[in-house]
């Protein structure tokens, strides 16, 4: 299990209270990362199944989460009969905060495509590939 740091806590703390909506809809978005990334991508690494995507579309990995960015972005916006209450458009907001940080953990994670089919471990905490 991944601990959070000392600092990791403080920062939730000071976000929290700076802004408990957008608080509440980070722990929202948190509480489905788990059981989507065990049912998209099993036991492997957890960007297994965007990376079997970009590759089977011949596609930039970025391209990726943008196309999954912009399939929820059309969702939202189609807005005939809907009402803003519904929990699908809650689920819906989550998937697209969800995709997006998806991308900018591959980004902050500088992660390649060799990792991910590897399965090479990387340390949540530093955002950084850990050598073993």
């Amino acid at each position: 299990m991944t601990e959070l740091t000392t600092e990791q806590l403080q920062k939730l703390r000071d976000a929290k209270e700076a802004n408990p909506f957008w608080f509440d809809a980070v722990i929202r978005c948190a509480e489905v990362m788990v059981p989507r990334r065990e049912k998209y991508a099993g036991n492997q690494h957890s960007y297994f199944n965007f990376v079997v995507l970009a590759k089977q579309m011949s596609m930039d990995i970025m391209r990726v989460f943008l196309f999954y960015v912009n399939i929820k972005l059309s969702r939202i916006s189609v807005t005939t009969g809907k009402s803003f209450e519904d929990e699908k458009w809650v689920d819906s907001w989550i998937d697209l905060a969800n995709y997006a940080l998806l991308g900018l953990g591959w980004l902050v994670g500088r992660l390649t495509l060799s990792d991910v089919e590897n399965n090479v471990p990387y340390s949540l905490s530093t955002a950084t590939l850990k050598e073993e």
